[in-house]
């Protein structure tokens, strides 16, 4: 018996002198001490197992992408791999007389690189491979237990936690990175609800800019709308009209129609001209379109050569009579001859007062309609 223990001991430490020596003799080619005897990594280890010899507990580190380093419990045949090294971690480098402890000698692969192998800190990496250029690194200390991909900067070691590829702060957020910390800022709409950007509810929280008693406050994700109620037309903001009023309006109720077909700014045709047009309220009907042309319309359309088209967006209904500038192209230039002209928005279509063309060059201009 006391023979059988004898050998397994020579055995032993025959083994543990060969890793030794082969750590050794790596580390003396690359300026590392890699094996220590009476020493441990705690805290790290997160694969045990049995093997036959140190050797082919070192085998089992290079063979695991994770393993920075190993433990080796003397006389047990316990194998610890550790995905910290000893440098990374100094503060749970501690005495252990049964241990062996060994860093990775071949291929391995630096803390922070691939998502397997995730850091806490900039400066665990720092510390782990003797030097870092600012970059992104894998760490798991943004969110808890979750690797994440951010930018380190290694010369103040801090991580900036907005550059994450995972929004931290959420979509409703902005994410401002400060020196060890970062904070989230809701966007405008939404009110922090714990960690979380939750959208205001301003109609019930009325804290709206809808019409009291003409008007219907709408909520929206961020933000809300308003609908003038049943019988008013308007924007719901800033005006709320009763419908019998709108239509009672002169030039809502009796317009003068322009429904040619040759009108349209789809018609190829030359030789019309409206200098003779009003004035008077006209509004686009039937083949003409249901308004007049707001795009640049090319040449020799609408029945004539130089085609007039609104040169601006359309009025609201509660934007009331508003002045436009009516554009004629001609020569290459989209407003070669201009005109004002009267808008209004009758709540479904629009009625324009026209008096003529460009006194500077009447013919053949004509005003295009467009559906």
């Amino acid at each position: 018996m006391i023979c059988r223990i004898g050998l397994r001991m020579v055995l032993l430490v025959a083994s543990l002198f060969i890793v030794h020596l082969l750590s050794a003799t790596t580390a003396k080619q690359c300026g590392t001490e890699y094996s220590i005897f009476g020493m441990m990594l705690t805290r790290h280890s997160f694969k045990t197992m049995k093997t036959s010899s140190a050797m082919e507990c070192l085998h089992a580190c290079r063979e695991d992408v994770r393993c920075q380093s190993l433990n080796y419990v003397i006389g047990k045949d316990n194998c610890e791999l550790n995905d910290r090294t000893n440098k990374a971690k100094p503060e749970h480098f501690v005495p252990d007389s049964f241990r062996y402890h060994l860093t990775r000698d071949k291929n391995r692969v630096p803390l922070g690189s691939i998502p397997e192998l995730p850091a806490e800190t900039c400066r665990e990496i720092k510390l782990s491979e003797g030097y870092a250029i600012s970059g992104n690194y894998w760490l798991n200390s943004i969110v808890n237990g979750k690797s994440l991909l951010a930018q380190c900067d290694m010369e103040t070691e801090d991580v900036d936690e907005c550059s994450a590829d995972v929004q931290i702060c959420g979509s409703n957020a902005n994410c401002t990175n400060t020196n060890g910390s970062y904070y989230c800022s809701c966007h405008s709409g939404f009110t922090r609800s714990g960690k979380e950007c939750v959208d205001i509810d301003e109609c019930t929280a009325g804290v709206h800019t809808c019409l009291l008693g003409t008007a219907t406050c709408i909520n929206t994700i961020g933000s809300y709308n308003c609908s003038c109620n049943l019988g008013y037309v308007g924007d719901g903001r800033t005006s709320c009209y009763l419908c019998i009023y709108l239509f009672s309006l002169s030039e809502c109720q009796n317009p003068a129609s322009l429904t040619e077909a040759n009108r349209k700014e789809t018609f190829t045709g030359v030789g019309l001209c409206d200098n003779t047009l009003g004035p008077n309220w006209f509004r686009f009907q039937g083949a003409a379109g249901n308004k007049m042309a707001a795009t640049c319309v090319p040449t020799n359309r609408c029945g004539t050569h130089a085609t007039g088209w609104l040169n601006g967006v359309h009025p609201t209904v509660s934007e009331a009579i508003v002045t436009r500038q009516v554009c004629f192209n001609w020569s290459g230039g989209c407003c070669n001859w201009s005109i004002n002209i009267q808008v209004r928005n009758c709540n479904g279509y629009f009625v324009y007062n026209i008096s003529g063309t460009p006194p500077v060059h009447p013919c053949n201009l004509r005003y295009c309609g467009a559906d």
